[in-house]
């Protein structure tokens, strides 16, 4: 049982802190989504989120911090 609350935890602390950031808060409005789908997605919308970070102060392809060289992960929502 111990294990499930420190897992339960982890993904808390995961979540809460992308909820302040307003291109996650956008991408769940369009998409008409709740903390719920946030929460199962929590990892996605992390790594997209440090993606686009990487690119905050871009100064062009000689300084690009991207493991691929020019490459911005992009996060869609598939309603199919």
């Amino acid at each position: 049982m111990e294990k499930i609350k420190v897992a339960s935890k982890i993904t808390e602390d995961l979540y809460k802190p992308l909820l302040e950031d307003a291109r996650i808060l956008h991408f769940l409005k369009q998409y008409q989504k709740d903390i719920d789908f946030l929460k199962k997605h929590a990892s996605d919308f992390f790594m997209w989120q440090e993606t686009l970070d990487k690119c905050k102060h871009c100064q062009g392809l000689f300084q690009c911090s991207q493991p691929l060289q020019g490459k911005v992960k992009t996060l869609e929502f598939d309603e199919s």
